[in-house]
Order: structure tokens, then C-alpha cells, then sequence
């Protein structure tokens, strides 16, 4: 039986967050709780297991534009730097970044951004049954990290390139110029999205002052899609 072999082998090889799941194992159908170590728990069923632990919606979600950065960088000559770490980079807690080039004149560090980055989101059954205050709990807590990040660049003259997963097609664009910048000796960060990044960095200096407008916007929201069920 499938599930037996993956049992099998996920005893013998070690998966951080994943070590109960066939505790929770009853049948194919079973929903088993799993502890991504990136980003937490999250619920899936036991029909999707394959041969290493499932990715939860994170890390599914910015698998393929990670690979394309990748894909990307190896075309272009460079090699992968895949979740580097530099010194010094932390919130709480050390920060990493999704790759970055190290040998052109000034460092280029690459981030390529999903949904959290722009707004709240529902991935999986744990995130869709949390309270409005946790979602905007975590969403304030990505803009953080991408406000360190960004400063952190700033401060160590390194170009910073940002990809909204929506931009993905432009990835090999974005990377070059950001070459063509350190070449050049212009230090500037480079953000497929600028408007919308730059408007909610602002927005994040005040935590109280972002966390305000976001209920607000989602209050909005929320009496536009009632005002709609009502007239239909």
C-alpha cells in the first residue's frame, strides 16, 4: 500500500513539523495537520501525500517563481545562492533571502514575492479559519520583513530586486537591469510592482496607521460584496 511506503519512508528520513502525521493517519481521506518549518501549520489531506512531505501554500505557491529565478541565473551564468543568509540581516529572527548574485560590483538580492507580500490571504484550511485579527497580524509581519529587508539593502549599497508573483514573465528583465545597475555603479532597488510596494511601505512605518486602513479596506469590501448579493 502507497501510504504504508511512505510511512515507511518518512520514518526513516527526518522531516521537521512532519514526524506525527501517521499518527493522524485513519483512512485516504483523512485531513492531516502538518507543521511546514517555514511557515507553520497548516491542514491537508492524506490523498496528496507523495514521496517527501507536501509543500504547504507557501512554499507552493513561490516554488515555481523560485525556480525560475533559478532557471534564470544559471542561463545568464551565475551560480544558485538559493535562501542565502547575509550577516546581520534579522527582524526577531535571522532573515533570508530567495538568491542573489555575488560577483558583479555590488551584491544584487533577489526576493520573489507572492500574495502575502500585497495582502491578506487564505492558503489551507487553518489560515481560512482564523480570526481577522491573526490574518492581519501575519500580513503586517511579511511588510516587515520586506521593510528590513529593503533597509538592510539601502544601508549595504546592495541592489535589491523585488518580483510580484503576477510579474513572473518578467523575471530575466528585472535580473538584467539590476546587472546592468551594479555595472553602472547605480545603487536603486528595483520592484516590478513599485506603486503598490512603495505605498504600503510607507503605510508600515505606523503599525497602528497600516493595520487601520487595511480593517478599513476590508470593511469596504465586505459591504461592497453584501450591497451586490443583495441587488442580485
Amino acid at each position: 500500500m502507497v501510504i504504508k511506503d511512505h510511512k515507511e519512508k518518512w520514518s526513516n528520513e527526518k522531516y521537521e513539523g512532519y514526524e506525527d502525521w501517521h499518527n493522524q493517519y485513519e483512512n485516504r481521506n483523512s485531513l492531516l495537520k502538518l507543521l511546514c518549518p517555514k511557515h507553520g501549520p497548516f491542514i491537508i489531506s492524506a490523498q496528496r501525500i507523495h514521496k517527501q512531505p507536501p509543500p504547504c501554500g507557501k512554499c507552493y505557491r513561490s516554488y515555481a517563481g523560485e525556480e525560475n529565478v533559478r532557471d534564470i541565473l544559471q542561463k545568464l551564468g551565475y551560480p544558485d545562492n538559493s535562501q542565502y543568509q547575509p550577516e546581520g540581516l534579522r527582524l526577531k529572527n535571522p532573515l533570508k533571502i530567495d538568491n542573489a548574485i555575488l560577483t558583479e560590483p555590488n551584491d544584487i538580492y533577489i526576493e520573489f514575492d507572492g500574495e502575502q507580500h500585497l495582502g491578506m490571504v487564505n492558503w489551507g484550511t487553518s489560515q481560512r479559519n482564523q480570526s481577522f485579527s491573526d490574518k492581519l497580524d501575519r500580513f503586517y509581519d511579511s511588510v516587515s520583513k520586506d521593510i528590513v529587508k529593503n533597509t538592510y539593502c539601502k544601508e549595504k549599497n546592495i541592489i535589491l530586486v523585488r518580483i510580484y508573483h503576477k510579474d513572473i514573465d518578467r523575471t530575466e528583465e528585472l535580473i538584467t537591469e539590476a546587472i546592468e545597475y551594479s555595472r553602472q555603479g547605480r545603487i536603486e532597488n528595483i520592484f516590478s510592482n513599485p506603486n503598490d510596494f512603495n505605498f504600503l511601505y510607507i503605510l508600515a512605518k505606523k503599525e497602528e496607521v497600516f493595520k487601520k486602513y487595511i480593517t478599513s479596506l476590508h470593511n469596504y469590501k465586505e459591504y461592497l460584496n453584501t450591497k451586490i448579493k443583495k441587488n442580485y
